[in-house]
């Protein structure tokens, strides 16, 4: 984009999840006009595709609105919002110079946004945590590893085993939810989170086999 700033995409993929639970009245939010003009654009878009928490048809709650979410997540963020700030973003600015303003308006809003609506936003971030790990028991397992490893090593049993159960538990259960909140929860972001339990797996066994070892 020919700017020397961060990836001018973060404002609008930050911000689609607070678009998807908003609700009419926010427009009330936001006191500069650019900003209450994208809004409502935005959200009557989203409103008319039924990709709003309060159009979206969930067939008797057949479908849960996390998956409705994840699913149509492209279309909200890339053919939603992006195209509708483009049209409210200034004729005389060329298309990168839009891009930019896209970015600086979208980062603008979200905090009004987020806090209006911050049940909802909650808990929609926290269930596209959770079904990133596409199994409960998967993030139970690194649950229950990362209280294991801290409480052996905040009884200073400061072994290599421990420290590393820890880091790698921990960074599985982080990095699930930088993704969760950054953008929706596709493998093809949360790919390189399935060696981890693999690799805990593999530490449990060598120490349980030197331990067993070392036994006469």
């Amino acid at each position: 984009h020919e700017k020397f700033i961060s990836t001018p995409w973060k404002g609008i993929h930050l911000i689609s999840p607070a678009f998807f639970v908003s609700n009419p009245e926010d427009h009330k939010l936001f006191n500069i006009k650019t900003e209450k003009e994208l809004f409502s654009n935005i959200h009557h878009a989203l409103i008319e595709k039924e990709l709003n928490l309060n159009a979206i048809d969930t067939q008797g709650g057949k479908i849960g609105s996390v998956e409705i979410y994840v699913s149509n997540y492209t279309e909200i963020a890339n053919h939603t919002i992006f195209p509708e700030a483009m049209k409210l973003s200034p004729e005389d600015m060329t298309r990168n110079d839009k891009i930019v303003f896209i970015e600086k308006t979208t980062l603008n809003m979200l905090p009004k946004l987020v806090k209006a609506n911050l049940m909802e936003w909650s808990k929609l971030n926290v269930r596209n945590f959770i079904q990133g790990f596409r199994d409960d028991k998967i993030l139970i397992i690194l649950i229950i590893v990362l209280l294991f490893s801290l409480f052996k090593l905040f009884k200073k049993q400061n072994s290599l085993i421990y420290r590393l159960l820890f880091i790698f538990s921990f960074l599985g259960i982080a990095n699930m939810g930088i993704v969760a909140i950054g953008i929706y929860t596709t493998p093809r972001y949360t790919f390189y989170n399935y060696w981890i339990l693999p690799f805990i797996v593999i530490i449990l066994l060598n120490e349980f086999n030197s331990k067993s070892i070392k036994e006469p």
